[in-house]
């Protein structure tokens, strides 16, 4: 259960029944979109907040073997991870500082500070050769942390439209029980 929900539906009997497809739609895009396996990945997740907090059950579901997720207060990431870790002893948290720990196979941006302008404080030294960024924010253009990323070596990066797609087409499933045809937004 993520714990954060952002799609209601009522059942036949009346009862109100919350879901979370935002991680539906991170997996489907980054495996199906971007073709990028997560089977035994080190993860690496910045923020600590409602929209990572909705993705890891979908993340933990795919297979890696780690996620660390980290925060520029360790204290969330840390509090975050312990709800998992309880039941999964593949996720922990930190600071920023530990997102050095890599290499990292994914590393996804999770907090808001790509809206502003801004990059989450990561280590001056953090390497991204041959790893994933992702971005789950999006705008009309390359997300401060997609510039960053690729600047680091990443070997591909992606914002988060695709995954705002296919959450939708997940929901739209919910709703009517079938899938929409949904077409790579990149």
């Amino acid at each position: 259960m993520a714990g954060a929900a952002n799609f209601l539906r009522r059942a036949a009997d009346g009862q109100v029944i919350a879901d979370n497809t935002d991680g539906k739609g991170l997996v489907t895009d980054i495996t199906g979109g971007a073709g990028w396996s997560l089977k035994d990945a080190r993860i690496l997740i910045v923020g600590a907040g409602g929209a990572v907090k909705g993705v890891i059950p979908a993340l933990l579901e795919a297979g890696p073997a780690e996620i660390l997720i980290v925060n520029r207060t360790p204290e969330r990431a840390a509090s975050l991870a312990s709800d998992w870790a309880s039941r999964d002893a593949r996720v922990r948290g930190g600071g920023l500082d530990a997102a050095n720990s890599g290499p990292w196979n994914l590393v996804i941006n999770g907090t808001s500070t790509g809206l502003a302008g801004e990059m989450p404080a990561l280590p001056e030294t953090m390497s991204l050769t041959d790893a994933f960024g992702y971005d789950m924010a999006y705008g009309a253009g390359p997300t401060p942390f997609m510039r960053w990323a690729e600047g680091r070596g990443a070997a591909a990066v992606r914002d988060g439209l695709g995954m705002l797609v296919e959450q939708a087409a997940e929901s739209f499933y919910l709703w009517l029980g079938h899938y929409p045809d949904t077409q790579p937004p990149h």
